[in-house]
């Protein structure tokens, strides 16, 4: 059995997949809440300049102490011991992804070190520099995963993946995949219903649908050239900083109406600006659960089934942490990947690195 270690850019808890073996099947799940206020230094650092070394620092102890908390307290709800697990992949949290600015990195914040001392278990981390050295965007990560779980259905299948940002991900009937991230996922909405409601999120896009879209709003978002790239490409959660008094003109609901729209046509362009046809899409990640989402995106892909990973067989709100663990397999296994075609790296490569158990 392998562990899967997953807090998104939405940071609301850290999802903890215990799998089987080949790494299809959930064979446990686990979400531990990020307390407030680590979730609030964990979002301060993210907006802050490079000089906060000693914050860093102290975050990776305590986010490593806290996912070491979260995979003991799965072991112990599951009757289990360190010794029945081959590996933790842990990806960590992401603090800054910078692929296109020199030098090229990304950094995650992960305790790698801590997590193995406290659950002794050994570790896979860091997946994505390696990638980046490589010439790669260093992300998204999941459309391997994707195409690893879903290639046997033998047609065209995207996989939209609604996280803080969202990424999709095309296995053709041929087997083969792209993937990269399309734009926002729910990140613009909790941040603005935080900001006005103290909710971090829109629960099934309630607020948004209370609202009516601002058509000259939206046009200027969608204005970014971002938008106009074709793949391989990817985004830092910074990409979308916003404040409470950039949108003052507006009605708050009308903008967070506006983020949803945002969300689903960036969607809706990226499927046509790389030429996808698509036989059926498969949501996962948290925007799976807003109707308002699942709801638009049918509509604008009329005469294509828009469904859910659970319709598939797979909890879609633990699938990125079942990656990890995969992810951690192939690590130990020192089996490499191909993302040639997604982030646009040169070469294969092993994608994490070991942290031995204590």
């Amino acid at each position: 059995m392998y562990i899967g270690l997953m807090s998104g850019t939405s940071m609301d808890g850290i999802d903890v997949a215990l799998v089987d073996d080949d790494c299809r099947k959930l064979l446990a799940s686990h979400c531990l809440e990020i307390p407030a206020l680590l979730r609030q230094s964990i979002q301060a650092l993210s907006k802050s300049g490079f000089d906060e070394l000693k914050k860093v620092a102290e975050l990776e102890h305590h986010v490593g102490e806290l996912y070491a908390l979260a995979v003991n307290q799965l072991l112990e709800k599951n009757n289990l011991t360190a010794k029945d697990i081959i590996a933790i992949g842990n990806h960590g949290q992401t603090i800054r992804h910078q692929p296109q600015q020199f030098p090229r990195f990304s950094w995650q914040v992960n305790g790698a070190h801590t997590i193995a001392i406290k659950t002794n278990i050994q570790v896979v981390s860091d997946f994505r520099q390696r990638d980046i050295l490589l010439g790669g965007q260093g992300a998204p990560l999941a459309p391997i995963y994707h195409k690893y779980l879903f290639q046997h259905l033998n047609r065209s299948v995207t996989v939209i993946n609604i996280g803080g940002i969202t990424n999709l991900s095309h296995i053709n009937s041929s087997g083969n995949c792209i993937g990269f991230d399309t734009g926002p996922g729910n990140c613009l909405m909790d941040d603005w219903i935080l900001m006005h409601k103290e909710r971090r999120y829109d629960n099934d896009g309630q607020w948004a649908a209370s609202g009516s879209v601002i058509p000259a709003l939206l046009d200027e978002l969608l204005s970014h050239d971002y938008y106009k790239k074709i793949g391989p490409k990817s985004l830092d959660r910074s990409f979308y900083a916003i404040t409470k008094e950039q949108y003052k003109q507006f009605k708050p609901e009308d903008v967070q109406a506006t983020f949803l729209t945002l969300t689903v046509q960036c969607i809706i362009d990226a499927i046509k600006l790389n030429g996808i046809k698509t036989d059926e899409i498969i949501v996962c990640g948290g925007g799976v659960h807003n109707q308002g989402i699942m709801t638009s995106l049918q509509k604008k892909l009329e005469g294509i089934n828009v469904c859910s990973a659970k319709d598939k067989g797979i909890d879609p709100d633990y699938l990125e942490a079942m990656m990890f663990a995969w992810l951690g397999k192939l690590t130990i296994t020192n089996q490499k990947i191909d993302l040639s075609q997604i982030t646009g790296s040169a070469d294969r490569l092993i994608a994490g690195c070991i942290y031995p158990s204590n």
